[in-house]
C-alpha cells in the first residue's frame, strides 16, 4: 500500500468514528426507565392486593347470600352483596 492510501484510509476511519455520535444523537437517560419500572412494580402489587380483596369479598358474599351473589364495593370501601341479575340473550 502506498503512503497516500494509508493516510487516506486513516482519514476516512477518523471521519467515520467522529460521525458516529452524530448519527445516534444523545444517549437516553436510563434513570427514567428505572423509575418507571419501580412504579410498574408498585402498580402490580396494588393490583394483587385489589384482586385478593375482591376474592375475599366474593367468598363472604357467596357464604352469606348464596352462589348467585355478587360482591361490590362502595366508594367508601364497604362491601355490598347483591344477587346477580339473570339476563337471557334472545337471538331474533
Amino acid at each position: 500500500m502506498s503512503r497516500a492510501a494509508i493516510w487516506f484510509s486513516a482519514a476516512v476511519i477518523a471521519l467515520a468514528m467522529a460521525s458516529v455520535p452524530a448519527l445516534f444523537g444523545e444517549l437516553p437517560d436510563m434513570r427514567s426507565e428505572h423509575i418507571t419500572a419501580d412504579e410498574l412494580a408498585a402498580i402490580q402489587a396494588d393490583e394483587n392486593v385489589e384482586a385478593r380483596k375482591q376474592a375475599a369479598g366474593q367468598a363472604l358474599c357467596t357464604q352469606a347470600r348464596g352462589p348467585n351473589s355478587e360482591a361490590r364495593w362502595t366508594p367508601e370501601g364497604h362491601l355490598v352483596c347483591r344477587i346477580r341479575n339473570k339476563f337471557v340473550k334472545v337471538d331474533l
